[in-house]
């Protein structure tokens, strides 16, 4: 999408980040801490993105982000099907019958393994926790802070922001 149109790409990012904290606002509605967020400025910016890409765009990011597409259809497109597939069966494991380890299996087969099956899971989502923490974050920093609600930064590593 980036590579087609860049600008687009950028604002279609954008909007699906602002109409994310827009469903996380209305959840609360629009109380942070003890703080109450202006809801009016909030559905103006909403009524802003509606207006400059039409209902139809407007509800496939407000659904499935900034592509419009499903997670699954993204994985397909991109040639990702196999991992999604066990992304999917990680987060839904209670309910599916596939254990995530002959996934694994699968995947990694005939690849050198850096530790043993019963490290390489922990090792597996300790990396995946900390990549979506630091692109969660590094969103946040491109948003700015539209909640005006500060965050204060850990004083050492792997302590929880406060």
């Amino acid at each position: 999408m980036a590579k087609e149109d860049y600008r687009n790409a950028t604002w279609r990012m954008s909007a699906a980040l602002m109409l994310d904290k827009l469903k996380a606002l209305r959840a609360t509605n629009f109380i942070i801490g003890d703080h109450q967020v202006d809801k009016g400025t909030w559905e103006k910016i909403e009524k802003e993105i509606r207006d400059s890409c039409g209902e139809e765009i407007f509800e496939q990011i407000k659904r499935f982000g900034f592509s419009g597409l499903s997670l699954e259809a993204r994985a397909v497109k991109t040639g990702n099907k196999e991992l999604y597939d066990l992304a999917y069966r990680l987060y839904s494991r209670n309910v599916q019958a596939t254990e995530i380890h002959e996934q694994l299996r699968r995947k990694l087969a005939g690849e050198v393994l850096a530790g043993t099956e019963e490290t390489l899971l922990p090792a597996v989502l300790t990396a995946v926790w900390a990549c979506a923490s630091v692109v969660v974050d590094k969103c946040n920093d491109w948003v700015g802070d539209p909640l005006g609600v500060k965050r204060k930064k850990p004083d050492t590593p792997g302590e929880r922001p406060r």
